[in-house]
């Protein structure tokens, strides 16, 4: 079984204790740099800290006495029979990191995300990785039963390798329509697919992948994905992760502090998720306190637009998998999101503003909608006057459908049977300027569009959400939320020293403000797409680091 939860199948990642004693503050520039960099504490003071939020980390049982995480726990439930809801108190344990990284408050020694939160502890798998869809169905339904509106899951298989299956994916994605719960799964870390995974190949949830490639003088620089960290290869039509956050060298909390350190550093995607689920706790918070709608959609569409573009294993920008020229839509992305980061690198400040319709010199727009569309149906969203070298990013969500068959009329659990009660609805985004078409997302296998354009030319821009007919749902809600970044004064005037003929064939900016003029295709049009990644990607190999 390939489990992700624990150092033996971690492709022996470094999770090895640092001297991080309980007796001594640690040095303030070390510690929690990897938290430091999502931004997800300086998004405190703007979002709280997660008050009236629960949530369930579904793992492998957790030391509820360590420092950090002590009278957070509110629940706990053993579902492997094996009558202990404690981690591994002779290792550095697993799940008590991952707690104290959503709510550790350790004093001065140790932070995490949202720690006005409160944890369900619920044991799924055994210390030697025993797990099965009855335990974990049975823990999901326990979550969401006691009113968790996040779930956390560090672990997972490929599909057909483990004894997770297609069928906890379809619970995954019924508990996030039916009862509003935010599943964050990790991407795992054998360098393969992050998309034929259970859980994290659900639809309505979020697969999480890791940064933390080395930077300048040997530090993570939380700006590049990890080696490891899986990613949609060219054969998934699906793209996977969702998103990325750190998970390298990680501090965490360790089960064994009693006899050892208090904290450890950590390294693997299991890492990178609860970072997720953190600055989504603190968002629930806020928006409970604001009157704000709090739902999976919305929530997700607000995450991933806000995610920084971050760079790829070996430096490249970000890039949309496959665009190619349309007659009618000027760019159409048919595989919007980066293979290897998704939307990008989670930022909580950026959520924040998003969420809160919040403008800023550097953002000068945020906003979000929430509607529902029959077939045929479109729907505005008017963005306003923007500049040459502005970036719009925008991401629609809406849900893939599940049914249940209640087999004990006592909600959702592993014994209970699940399946796609619908077809999956098939969705455009396309960005307008002066009501004429220049970039859309049209994927027609997942329940995301997404777009990140910078702007060639000034302009009146807005956004088109259109659901075709034949699929989906006789009414599907949705959610798009979008903003306007400042534009970088290079790109701007790259743009503005463009020849007319080049304006007039269309370009297109791409990535980390990298000016990519794409001709029209055919011929050496055709090659030329090709060699900038427009067709597609090269297959990576497995590296070691």
């Amino acid at each position: 079984m390939t489990l992700l939860r624990k150092t033996a199948l971690m492709l022996a990642l470094a999770v090895a204790p640092v001297a991080l004693a309980a007796t001594k503050a640690p040095n303030p520039t070390v510690p929690e740099l990897g938290l430091r960099s999502t931004n997800g504490f300086d998004s405190q003071v703007y979002l709280g800290t997660g008050k009236g939020v629960t949530i369930a980390v579904l793992d492998a049982g957790m030391d509820v006495t360590h420092p950090a995480i002590r009278g957070s726990v509110s629940l706990s439930k053993d579902f492997t029979g094996q009558d202990t809801v404690d981690d591994d108190k002779g290792a550095t344990g697993h799940a008590t990191g991952i707690a104290s990284i959503l709510v550790g408050h350790d004093a001065s020694y140790f932070n995490g995300f949202a720690p006005a939160a409160k944890i369900l502890n619920g044991r799924i798998t055994t210390a030697d990785d025993q797990i099965s869809d009855l335990w974990a169905g049975n823990g999901l339904g326990w979550a969401v039963k006691n009113n968790a509106k996040i779930v956390n899951l560090s672990l997972g298989n490929r599909l057909g390798k483990g004894a997770l299956t297609d069928k906890f994916n379809l619970m995954a994605d019924y508990v996030a329509e039916r009862y509003g719960v935010n599943v964050v799964a990790a991407a795992g870390n054998e360098n393969d697919t992050a998309v034929a995974q259970a859980p994290g190949g659900s639809y309505n949830g979020y697969a999480v992948g890791a940064t933390g490639a080395a930077g300048a003088k040997g530090r993570s620089d939380y700006n590049r994905v990890t080696w490891f960290s899986n990613y949609a290869q060219p054969t998934d039509a699906r793209t996977k992760p969702d998103l990325v956050a750190p998970g390298a060298n990680i501090d965490l909390a360790a089960a064994n502090w009693e006899k050892r350190a208090n904290y450890y550093s950590g390294t693997g995607t299991s890492f990178a998720a609860p970072m997720v689920g953190g600055v989504l706790a603190q968002l629930i918070g806020y928006g409970k306190s604001k009157d704000l709608p709090t739902d999976p959609l919305l929530l997700k569409a607000v995450v991933l637009t806000s995610a920084g573009k971050a760079r790829k294993f070996e430096g490249e920008a970000w890039a949309a998998r496959r665009v190619r020229r349309d007659n009618d839509y000027g760019f159409r992305y048919s595989q919007p999101l980066d293979e290897e980061q998704g939307a990008g690198r989670l930022d909580g400040v950026a959520a924040y503003r998003l969420y809160a319709r919040q403008s800023s010199k550097n953002t000068p727009l945020n906003t979000w909608k929430r509607a529902s569309l029959k077939e045929d149906q479109s729907y505005p969203v008017k963005l306003g006057k923007f500049y040459a070298g502005q970036r719009v990013d925008a991401t629609l969500t809406w849900y893939r459908h599940v049914a249940i068959k209640d087999k004990n009329d006592n909600g959702p659990d592993g014994k209970d049977s699940y399946w796609q009660s619908a077809t999956l609805a098939d969705f455009t985004l396309t960005l307008l300027r002066d009501g004429v078409p220049v970039a859309q997302s049209d994927s027609d296998v997942d329940n995301l569009e997404h777009l990140s354009w910078i702007l060639q030319t000034d302009g009146n821009y807005s956004l088109e959400v259109y659901r075709f007919d034949g699929s989906g749902a006789e009414s599907e809600a949705f959610a798009v939320a979008a903003r306007v970044v400042k534009g970088d004064p290079v790109v701007a005037a790259a743009l503005a020293a463009r020849p007319a003929s080049a304006v007039a064939a269309g370009g297109v900016t791409r990535g980390m403000g990298e000016l990519v003029v794409v001709p029209e295709p055919g011929g050496v049009g055709v090659a030329a797409l090709a060699a900038v990644g427009l067709l597609g990607r090269r297959r990576r190999g497995v590296r070691r680091d």
